[in-house]
């Protein structure tokens, strides 16, 4: 018989014991908690780092590039294991306004409305906007969906 049990309370890693399933039930709950609490922690910080962005105009982040994207929302979407849809609004000197996290999708694919992506701007009154997706394969080429998005948004 085997059971699952954290090799690592660092990584979280399972390896395979001498099976007993209620031990690997409280084991697999224990790890989705984790997982809710780190989530909850994120959420909050999001909370928090659209306040401070409200609160602060002068020391928004501002962005030139992609690259200032990425450093925007690494934290937030860098590693998960599924896709989500960011918009980044920015006001008038490429700062960013509010970040919102618009789609949390599968992990390959996310369903868009595309009146959404835009509805936190108008609100805001924010004259541009950037998407952004991670990719969970960690391959950055663009889906079809991708494109597709991409040209409606556009048009």
């Amino acid at each position: 018989m085997y059971c699952l049990r954290e090799s690592s309370p660092d990584y979280g890693q399972l390896i395979l014991d001498s099976f007993d399933p209620e031990t690997a039930q409280k084991t697999l709950t224990r790890r989705r908690h984790k997982i809710e609490e780190t989530l909850v922690k994120l959420r909050s910080l999001h909370d928090e780092l659209n306040q401070q962005l409200y609160a602060h105009p002068t020391e928004r982040p501002v962005v030139h590039s992609p690259a200032d994207v990425f450093e925007v929302l690494r934290c937030f979407i860098g590693n998960l294991d599924h896709e989500e849809l960011w918009v980044v609004s920015l006001d008038t000197r490429n700062r960013v306004m509010r970040l919102v996290a618009l789609y949390k999708g599968s992990v390959n694919s996310s369903q868009v409305r595309v009146a959404e992506v835009f509805r936190q701007a108008i609100i805001d009154n924010s004259p541009a906007i950037i998407l952004a997706h991670n990719h969970p394969s960690g391959d950055p080429s663009p889906s079809p969906e991708d494109i597709s998005l991409s040209r409606a948004l556009a048009f």
